[in-house]
């Protein structure tokens, strides 16, 4: 396998890295989105039913206190208050009921619901007792109906802790939720409070005068769990301001205690009418602080729903910014893998095609590699390898020049040889010669005239001349001209 082969190989597994980690983390964020999408449906649908079950104790206590109130004072207006808030809990109650509420749910809302039946039947037998007990003596002393009364205060009481209850059960799918519970707390302990100092004025029980200051305790340290658990600066801010609330709710109790303390020592009884005022102002009171309570609950509320949605928003923009770092991720790696491929394999080939003219007998190479790498390294042995190769060939040649000039010259030398051999052999030999016409016999027995058997065994060739001596003896009358 070739190394550019090779390394697109891992880049290519590092280009599906990249898409494998970009793909769980967008798996990672749809889910976190979804989770935080789901979250914010329970939250919404959290803060909706708490909203209900905190009114519903609202105007479960405020119900009794109108009743109590109308026994008392004989104000046609509290008797009205108190059917208006229990037709408001019908109307809370079959909100509920829409719901979708698990079956724990379902049945503390129908626990809800018997209550509030038994509270609206036992503030008409008051009612009844009321108008009986006015036509036949003309006067309503609620001390004389303190069992009726006590009755009606525990069935209201019912219907609060219910209402908590409520509140913790659909607050505990996320995490309790102390902030939302605690605005539940402070209106209950509000409503406990001014109930039990009713209570106290009415039939004279020192367990409600403790019981309305042990609320007014539990009430402020409701509001610190508030103020401790929200983190907005200005409800933080509305929520000291509660702390001055109380005290002026608080304030008003107790003067109405001094009222009860003085005529109870000076008449022996508290005559609700000469302190028709102070028990009104203490009334309203309550109900601006339990409304005021309830009015920052659903500000915190809805800006706890806002920072879901923010969330929710930021989770949204996160998710599109991972779609765009892994689109740029996987471009951006396959772009700089390929010029780093280059870059790598670049030098390789180089040096194999290099390596190919070598084999190819083409010496006259040199690489050029700028580089600050191993690479400038390998290329530099090349190019040293490359031109001792070519000292080295042009030594070769040399040397291979030198001895082809001296087997050329060992060739002759032996043709030189070989030809004086034969002439040696020739000239040498004993050859039987003819005393009288001086024909050589050769070795097959057959006698040739001299001329013909030199001509056959040697290159020398004749030609015919007459010697001086032939001459005069042949020819005496040529001169010797």
């Amino acid at each position: 396998m070739k190394i550019r082969t090779k390394i697109n190989l891992g880049y290519g597994l590092f280009f599906i890295l990249i898409l494998c980690v970009g793909a769980i983390g967008l798996w990672a964020n749809l889910n976190i989105l979804e989770q935080i999408e789901l979250k914010n449906a329970s939250f919404r649908q959290m803060v909706t039913v708490a909203q209900l079950s905190t009114e519903l104790s609202y105007h479960a206590k405020n119900a009794e206190a109108s009743l109590v109130q109308f026994l008392c004072l004989n104000d046609d207006m509290d008797r009205k208050s108190f059917f208006l808030h229990v037709k408001q809990l019908d109307m809370h109650l079959s909100a509920l009921k829409n719901r979708e509420l698990d079956p724990e749910g379902l049945e503390i809302v129908q626990r809800l619901s018997t209550e509030k039946d038994k509270l609206l039947e036992k503030g008409n037998q008051l009612l009844a007792d009321y108008n009986d007990e006015v036509k036949r003596t003309g006067i309503y002393i609620p001390r004389n109906f303190k069992v009726q009364i006590q009755s009606f205060h525990d069935i209201s009481s019912d219907i609060r802790n219910q209402g908590v209850s409520f509140t913790q059960y659909i607050t505990k799918t996320l995490n309790r939720q102390a902030a939302i519970t605690a605005i539940s707390e402070i209106v209950s302990y509000i409503t406990r409070a001014k109930g039990h100092l009713m209570l106290y004025l009415i039939l004279g029980s020192e367990a409600d005068r403790n019981k309305f200051f042990d609320r007014l305790v539990s009430l402020e340290e409701q509001i610190r769990i508030f103020e401790y658990y929200t983190s907005d600066p200005d409800i933080k801010q509305v929520a000291k301001e509660l702390y001055k609330k109380k005290e002026g709710f608080a304030l008003q109790g107790e003067t109405l205690l001094t009222y009860y303390d003085q005529d109870i020592r000076d008449r022996g009884l508290f005559p609700f009418e000469d302190h028709r005022q102070a028990i009104r102002e203490f009334w309203e009171a309550a109900l601006n602080f339990s409304q005021d309570v309830i009015d920052i609950g659903k500000r915190h509320d809805a800006l706890k729903q806002s920072s879901m949605v923010t969330l929710a928003k930021s989770a949204q923009f996160f998710k599109i910014l991972i779609y765009v770092g892994l689109i740029v991720s996987l471009l951006l790696a396959f772009v700089l893998g390929n010029m780093i491929s280059k870059k790598l394999s670049t030098p390789f080939m180089q040096l194999q095609n290099a390596f190919d003219k070598i084999a190819g007998g083409q010496l006259n190479i040199t690489l050029n590699n700028a580089a600050n790498d191993e690479t400038r390294t390998l290329t530099d042995s090349f190019n040293a390898m490359a031109i001792e190769l070519k000292n080295y060939a042009a030594q070769l040649e040399d040397r291979n020049q030198k001895l082809k000039m001296e087997i050329e010259a060992r060739k002759q030398t032996q043709a030189d040889l070989e030809k004086a051999f034969n002439e040696l052999k020739i000239l040498r030999g004993l050859l039987p010669i003819c005393s009288h016409c001086k024909e050589i016999r050769d070795d097959k027995g057959v006698w040739n005239k001299l001329e013909a058997y030199i001509g056959q065994h040697s290159e020398a060739e004749f030609t015919h001349s007459i010697c001086p001596k032939c001459l005069d003896r042949l020819y005496p009358e040529t001169d010797d001209d």
